[in-house]
This record gives C-alpha cells, structure tokens and sequence, in this order.
C-alpha cells in the first residue's frame, strides 16, 4: 500500500476499511488464477492496471511490480474517484 493509499484508507468509516480488508484477502487468494479474478471483483482496466472491488461502493486501484513479486495497491475510492485518479495516472 502506498502512503496515498493508507492516507485515504484512515479517512473510511470502520465498515469500509472492514470491506476492503475483505477484498484484500480475496484478491490475494485469486491472484493469479484468472477465472477466479471475477469472483474477487479483479478487473484488468489496462496494461498493467487493475482494479479490485470492496463491496458496492469502493474500489482499489493498483498494479504489478514490474521487478518485485508483488502488488502495489495506490487509489482507493469510488467510482468517480478511481476514474478522476486514472485520467491522472
């Protein structure tokens, strides 16, 4: 998670940060296994770009490492919100 990331996270209501806790774990288990992506709520958005769903209302932007295993999470928000941080990606 970026510093941007965890800044918006601290500013959710308990309930939210419960949802997206959730969606983490079930992204995680579904990386990498595509036809479990849909199921976790994964959606590939472009290149390397994905996004993750947490419940109806949030969503989490992140990406690949290009070098490292691992994925770095950057944008958490609504529908409106990850679309306004994609035209500034």
């Amino acid at each position: 998670l970026t510093e941007r990331c965890i800044k918006q996270l601290r500013k959710l209501p308990v309930e939210d940060c419960s949802a997206v806790d959730q969606a983490l774990v079930s992204m995680l288990d579904a990386w990498g296994s595509p036809h479990a992506h849909r199921g976790a709520g994964i959606r590939k958005l472009g290149l390397d770009l994905f996004e993750c769903r947490a419940g109806l209302r949030l969503r989490l932007l992140f990406q690949p490492h290009p070098i490292e295993r691992e994925l770095v999470f950057f944008e958490v928000g609504n529908h409106d919100e990850i679309r306004r941080a994609l035209k500034n990606h």
